[in-house]
């Protein structure tokens, strides 16, 4: 990144820090099967789990795996379970969530990005 020391040069999804250019497309009724990864590479990263954040789509939560290999099918927090439906989901360090939904009707861009306010 040209901004040395900014915040854009932490936060990445899939290795890349944000450009501006779209570097996926979904097609209308295909189901989606997305992985969510929360790979730190600041110490402040390694701190607390983050709440990653889908536009125009509800998605069920499937699972969530913890930085130990645990599998959870039903939040520690008692605030979903495997096939709940929600638009936001708690990523926890070093671990990651699967989450899965099916585009329908909306056919323009479709932000996705982490719930942390200073990382959005």
């Amino acid at each position: 990144s040209e901004y040395e020391n900014a915040v854009t040069e932490w936060y990445t999804i899939n290795d890349s820090v944000f450009t501006g250019r779209i570097s996926r497309r979904v097609r209308l009724g295909q189901k989606q099967v997305w992985t969510i990864r929360h790979a730190p590479i600041t110490w402040v990263g390694t701190t607390k789990n983050h709440n990653w954040h889908l536009h125009a789509y509800h998605f069920k939560v499937m699972k969530v795996v913890d930085a130990d290999g645990v599998e959870y099918t039903e939040s520690p927090a008692g605030d979903w379970k495997a096939g709940d439906v929600r638009d936001t989901v708690s990523v926890p360090v070093e671990g990651y969530a699967v989450v899965e939904f099916v585009p329908v009707k909306y056919t323009g861009l479709v932000l996705h990005h982490c719930h942390i306010f200073n990382h959005e």
